[in-house]
């Protein structure tokens, strides 16, 4: 389309919408109640569209997650499928039975509505799909299943993000620890391009859940810590994951030193809530750094080197006026040196 004709229908387009809001402007005037002034009776309907909007998303969300619950129970029966196919005769199979449906729950126990049934069936799924990694139809990486896993790790990470925000937990800890075991586990082994696909909305869940461990100030915020940090580590442990961890627990650390250096040269006030929090935060550091050494230990000497940095202005800055915090700084550091290293400073 020529420059001519592209200014041309830009006019056009313009004039449409300018005689639209005309035409819905004079409607509002001719149909709104005599007791309402246009302007208002024009607030009323923008209220009613947004809810009705809100509706129906809501109803998307609803349908789109009967949709994958769907598949993700053919996916399963498939995968039992070729598992029963491939199995020698005289091998024990792998279901005794055929898988049960998603939807089926104990009797004995009540079952959870909303976003918690949601997530424990999306775990359900992929822990099924997981009993049977080995399985072609399971690792190939651009497979209906893998798609199927994909979307369902999309779903679970944003259901688990969504209930960390929450200030009343519409999801127990308990699901969400599982959910966050099993999202961690299934993560450890999905093929290169997979995890290619999900690598960045698993890795956006370790600082949702660092962000609120050092903003985190409930009534019950000493349980909430501990819950916290047991999910970051949960997550950040696995191999695939733990650079990404050490990176936002060190820049967590960097960013909050200097505001205490700020803060003892009087250039800013101390934040009583991160100040406490951070505490959790060098525990997470501290154990993360132990797995890593033992797991890579290349990692474990780049991230240390990174930690030894900010040794110093502990040292210097912290001494004084926060001293825990300089000497938690420095154990971690004392801890994760050789021997060699440790004699040098000595």
């Amino acid at each position: 389309m020529k420059d001519g004709e592209t200014d041309e229908v830009e006019n056009q387009s313009a004039h449409l919408a300018s005689m639209l809001k005309i035409a819905v402007a004079t409607a509002i005037v001719k149909t709104k109640p005599r007791h309402l002034t246009a302007e208002d009776y024009a607030r009323d309907l923008c209220s009613k569209f947004a809810v009705s909007q809100l509706s129906w998303r809501s109803k998307y969300e609803s349908v789109e997650t009967e949709l994958l619950r769907a598949k993700q129970e053919l996916a399963l029966r498939e995968i039992h499928t070729q598992s029963t196919q491939d199995s020698p005769s005289d091998a024990p199979t792998v279901f005794l039975t055929p898988p049960p449906s998603l939807e089926e729950t104990p009797s004995s126990e009540q079952e959870p509505n909303g976003p918690q049934k949601d997530l424990e069936l999306h775990t359900k799924f992929l822990q099924g799909v997981a009993q049977l990694k080995s399985l072609p139809l399971v690792t190939a990486g651009g497979s209906e299943i893998s798609h199927i896993m994909k979307a369902t790790i999309f779903k679970s990470v944003k259901t688990i993000q969504d209930a960390i925000y929450q200030s009343n937990k519409t999801i127990s800890y308990k699901c969400l620890a599982h959910a966050i075991s099993t999202v961690a586990k299934v993560c450890s082994w999905l093929p290169d391009s997979t995890w290619a696909d999900v690598r960045d909305c698993v890795e956006d869940l370790l600082n949702v859940i660092l962000k609120e461990l050092c903003l985190q100030d409930s009534i019950n915020k000493y349980t909430a810590h501990e819950q916290l940090t047991d999910m970051f580590l949960c997550l950040a442990s696995q191999v695939r994951l733990q650079k990404k961890g050490m990176d936002i627990l060190l820049s967590q650390i960097e960013d909050f030193s200097g505001h205490l250096k700020n803060v003892s040269e009087d250039k800013g006030d101390l934040d009583p809530v991160v100040f406490e929090n951070m505490f959790y935060v060098l525990k997470a550091t501290e154990v993360l750094l132990s797995k890593a050494k033992i797991t890579n230990s290349n990692f474990k000497d780049s991230h240390y080197q990174r930690l030894s940095d900010r040794l110093d202005d502990a040292f210097l800055y912290f001494t004084d006026q926060f001293p825990l915090f300089g000497q938690l700084l420095w154990k971690i550091g004392l801890n994760h040196m050789s021997q060699s290293e440790r004699k040098q400073i000595m």
